[in-house]
């Protein structure tokens, strides 16, 4: 495993360039007085010499103009979860989420970073996978689970003990299938000891 220290020098030395979006944030040079953007972008071009362009957020509508400005040659964008939640009409989160999208499909985004005042995480990671699993349909999830399946019967067969099944199980599926590492600790057991015995 890589140390922590290892790993922050790789992803320092992969970006030059980030965005961060943010409907509070004001921009660096301008007249708003606002010292969490200065000091987020100072720390970016003294510690991390990486370029950090800062955009104050105003609605989905602006930022689908000056997308391909903002995106471009970016590697890393930092991203407000609560972007224009007050938003009459507008359900909670659904702005980050088109942002989030179009991070997804840009070539130069490698990484994405969401920060937020919210609690619970992992809520914050379902409204995320619920969004994106909008674009599988009923006929490939079956196709890939349908491959798995097989690939698991096969090497399942050679497994005498049933923890050396639980651990194989356990580490495929949160390779392989993105859903699985959202279900609590005694469900995911559950789960597993249900597919091996074939219940």
């Amino acid at each position: 495993m890589i140390e922590i220290g290892k790993r922050k020098e790789i992803i320092s030395n992969a970006i030059s360039a980030a965005i961060c979006i943010d409907d509070k944030y004001a921009s660096p040079y301008s007249n708003e007085e606002d010292n969490d953007a200065k000091n987020l972008y100072q720390s970016f071009r003294e510690q991390g010499k990486c370029a950090l362009d800062i955009y104050k957020y105003i609605d989905l509508h602006t930022f689908e103009k000056d997308k391909d400005y903002l995106l471009n040659h970016k590697e890393l964008m930092i991203l407000d979860w609560e972007l224009n939640n007050e938003a009459p009409g507008r359900p909670k989160f659904i702005d980050t989420l088109k942002v989030l999208e179009n991070a997804v499909s840009d070539k130069n985004i490698r990484c994405v970073t969401i920060y937020t005042q919210a609690t619970d995480l992992q809520l914050i990671t379902l409204q995320i996978y619920s969004y994106f699993s909008r674009f599988y349909s009923d006929t490939k999830i079956k196709d890939k689970i349908d491959v798995i399946v097989e690939y698991i019967a096969g090497i399942l067969d050679d497994k005498t003990d049933i923890e050396d099944g639980l651990i194989f199980l356990k580490d495929l599926l949160k390779n392989k299938c993105s859903g699985f590492n959202f279900l609590p600790e005694a469900d995911k057991k559950k789960t597993l000891k249900e597919l091996i015995r074939g219940k």
